[in-house]
């Protein structure tokens, strides 16, 4: 028998959602325990709203949300499973079920989970920053500092929807992750505040720190790659520090738009950590190595002196092989930085 409900819940917790099934996405029926309240998109993880406005405040230098309305997902229940009448929903309930993959993983870490969750999105908000236009933000983009996802429309029709893809929204809440490791706030601003001249070199190193999240809770190292082709962004191809055409330290901007690509040495980072990944340690321990590490990073470079240097992300690297728990990983994490870094970065602890 079939009920077509548009004003009440539901008391369901099995959903359509689109995830990974043996090595490829596919729409599938999964239960999502988080999700309370499904026609408003609300639970235990946050909740979801439609439109909105992210407004900067100058005075405490951060992002501030005036939350929109409710969302109202159109359904059907079907023999006890939830079934979105419409493509958006669909995205909603696969975005709401892959975040519920990426609490379920960092529970098993050391990682304090209870103070990164829950985060409230926002689906097509307006922006405060008029360059923001201009770039395809068409994910689950997250926003420092008032600790928010942004969940915008795909520009361009995709396989897999970015804010449908599990890597992808591991990825994004891997920026949550690394705000609160390195500022211990995630009402705070992040470190170095986007103005300070380590900032570049810092934006790099949360994009590898996003993409370690990405692959290890999607068990893909081209997470990305069922929504774009980015072959360089896949963790276990050859990009290397040589390869990169521009540096943190060398990059010049020449205009309001032309902003620094932190994605190229973020991915010399996280497939740096893959490589290490792949020599056989546990997903578990290989993500509380990588915790260990940007946690020590910023109790050790955030003062003023350190913010002022342009290669700032490149000192994790030393922090990242101190941080192991064994000589033998140190050692791999050593022949990793060796193969994807070169002698073009210094690790004193690799000596």
């Amino acid at each position: 028998m079939i009920f077509i409900l548009f004003a009440c819940e539901p008391d369901v917790t099995r959903f359509q959602t689109i995830d990974i099934q043996n090595d490829e996405y596919q729409i599938v029926e999964q239960e999502i325990f988080s999700l309370t309240s499904p026609r408003t998109m609300e639970g235990d993880l946050g909740r979801i709203t439609s439109g909105g406005v992210f407004k900067v405040s100058l005075e405490e230098e951060s992002m501030e949300y005036k939350q929109g309305r409710a969302i109202d997902l159109q359904y059907q229940v079907v023999d006890d499973v939830f079934y979105p009448i419409d493509r958006d929903g669909l995205i909603l309930l696969s975005f709401y079920s892959h975040l519920e993959a990426v609490q379920t993983i960092l529970k098993e870490t050391d990682l304090e989970v209870e103070q990164v969750f829950p985060i409230n999105s926002a689906v097509t908000p307006i922006l405060p920053d008029i360059t923001l236009a201009f770039f395809p933000f068409e994910n689950a983009a997250y926003v420092p500092g008032s600790h928010h996802f942004i969940i915008l429309s795909d520009l361009m029709e995709k396989e897999v929807p970015l804010a449908a893809n599990k890597g992808v929204v591991a990825h994004e809440f891997g920026h949550a992750v690394f705000h609160w490791l390195t500022t211990g706030d995630l009402k705070a601003s992040a470190l170095g505040n986007g103005t300070s001249k380590a900032s570049n070199s810092l934006s790099s190193l949360d994009e590898g720190m996003a993409d370690v999240l990405g692959a290890l809770v999607s068990g893909q190292s081209n997470f990305i790659s069922y929504s774009l082709e980015l072959p360089a962004r896949d963790l276990a191809g050859d990009q290397t520090f040589q390869k990169l055409d521009v540096l943190p330290e060398t990059f010049e901007s020449e205009g309001a738009l032309d902003l620094y690509d932190p994605y190229s040495l973020g991915s010399v980072f996280a497939a740096t950590v893959w490589d290490v990944y792949l020599s056989g340690i546990d997903r578990v321990e290989m993500l509380n190595w990588v915790f260990r590490s940007t946690r020590a990073f910023a109790e050790n470079h955030s003062d003023e002196e350190s913010l002022a240097n342009k290669k700032l992300s490149y000192l994790w690297l030393n922090e990242f092989v101190s941080q192991a728990s064994t000589e033998e990983e140190a050692d791999f994490a050593c022949l990793a930085i060796s193969l994807r870094f070169g002698d073009a970065v210094e690790v004193p602890e690799c000596f």
